[in-house]
């Protein structure tokens, strides 16, 4: 669903666009959560790579619009004063 598409046709008294339809299966992943708790459960890196590559949607990570994912890094850089420990990805790939 694009929210601020409907946010901006409200703001505007346009119409709403028409809602998408969704196909079953449809895989959605959030990197940066994704990886520790596959990683505790005892799965590969090579297969929850595999996973999480064949995921159709992924948060914060698109490589068409890729200023969220930098300004969410630049964001926990200067929020965590450059310490790499600060991110949970960095402490769970030191086991791979």
């Amino acid at each position: 669903m694009n929210i601020p598409a409907l946010v901006y046709a409200d703001l505007t008294g346009r119409p709403r666009p028409a809602p998408a339809r969704l196909r079953a299966g449809l895989r959605w992943c959030r990197p940066w959560k994704d990886f520790p708790a596959a990683r505790e459960a005892g799965e590969s890196l090579a297969s929850w790579t595999r996973w999480s590559l064949g995921c159709e949607a992924k948060s914060t990570l698109s490589l068409d619009d890729p200023l969220p994912f930098l300004r969410a890094t630049l964001y926990r850089l200067v929020r965590d004063g450059g310490r790499r420990e600060a991110t949970g990805v960095w402490r769970s790939a030191q086991g791979f």
